[in-house]
């Protein structure tokens, strides 16, 4: 993602720990109200899918938000 769109997407990765989703309270809230499948994709911290990842959703997701991959 990072070559595709320079510094305008930042990936994380989180290994779902206690500690390590506190900081992504709505995140927290669908696996312990909601018995999600992981893994949670999110995109600003707000959940967007959850039990895969897809690529081409992402993108789909960052262009509606007005984010295009750079031209290199």
């Amino acid at each position: 993602m990072g070559n595709a769109y320079g510094d305008q997407v930042k990936v994380e990765y989180v290994e779902i720990t206690k500690d390590s989703i506190t900081p992504y309270p709505q995140i927290e809230e669908l696996l312990q109200k909601r018995g999600v499948l992981l893994p949670v994709v999110a995109v600003d911290g707000v959940p967007i899918w959850v039990g895969g990842i897809s690529l081409i959703n992402i993108m789909a997701e960052l262009s509606q938000r007005g984010i295009r991959p750079v031209k290199q």
